[in-house]
């Protein structure tokens, strides 16, 4: 499960950042990682639509880093 954590908030830190919008939808991304980020409240869900965004930018900058990195 960390894996599937870790890939499901990389991809919603690098879409949102390549969307420029608040929040976006998590795509293909584990439904149940999504859940479990959003239970330990590491991203948060714009109401009634399934739409995410990171709740802290620190864990956002580490995504776009790590995201960077592995180009």
């Amino acid at each position: 499960m960390p894996i599937k954590r870790e890939t499901a908030f990389i991809e919603i830190a690098v879409k949102r950042a390549k969307e420029m919008r608040l929040f976006t939808h998590p795509g293909n991304s584990d439904a149940s990682a999504i859940q479990a980020l959003e239970r330990d409240e590491i991203i948060f869900q714009e109401k009634h639509n399934r739409k995410y965004a990171p709740t802290h930018d620190i864990l956002e900058d580490w995504a776009l880093v790590r995201h960077v990195s592995n180009i």
